[in-house]
């Protein structure tokens, strides 16, 4: 979850950045789900796109 966070930052992407509790463990396979579904709907582009 905080190499998501990372990465978002770094490709300049925070905008896309999901809301989560950090301390919420068991939350994570939703906030997981809805990750995925935002970069297969295109929400978040590939990081490979955006990293420079």
């Amino acid at each position: 979850m905080l190499s998501y966070v990372f990465t978002l930052r770094m490709i300049d992407a925070a905008d896309e950045l999901r809301r989560f509790d950090l301390f919420d463990v068991e939350a994570y396979d939703e906030v997981l789900a809805q990750v995925n579904r935002d970069l297969t709907d295109g929400t978040i582009p590939p990081f490979e796109a955006r990293i420079v």
